[in-house]
């Protein structure tokens, strides 16, 4: 199985699968042409890019000191994570999943061009 450090190098602009890697002493992309998958993902130390171009899954991960891309083409899933502390996008091209996540303080984005999943939120 490759590593996170071999998928990265070998990014050649479009998508990235790294669910369920160890991302220690990864530096991910600034821009990300397609989707980028961090399910299941440690994030802590990691700087997401600021672009992406197709869709984003952080379900299941740890978002302390994250800060989202400020545009996601596609669509963004979080399900399941803590958005204490955390600022959506105020676009997302796509579909928004917030299942089973605690919206206290949140502010939903501005515009959403899919559908939005909030079952089981507080």
């Amino acid at each position: 199985m490759k590593t996170a450090q071999k998928i990265i190098d070998a990014y050649d602009g479009g998508s990235l699968d790294l669910r369920w890697c160890d991302l220690t002493g990864i530096t991910l992309p600034t821009s990300i042409g397609g989707w980028l998958d961090l399910s299941g993902c440690d994030l802590t130390g990691i700087t997401l890019p600021a672009s992406i171009g197709g869709w984003l899954d952080l379900s299941g991960c740890d978002l302390t000191g994250i800060t989202l891309p400020a545009s996601i083409g596609g669509s963004l899933d979080l399900s399941g994570c803590d958005l204490t502390g955390i600022t959506l996008p105020a676009s997302i091209g796509g579909s928004l999943d917030l299942r089973g996540c605690d919206l206290t303080g949140i502010t939903l984005p501005a515009s959403i061009g899919g559908w939005l999943d909030l079952s089981g939120c507080d």
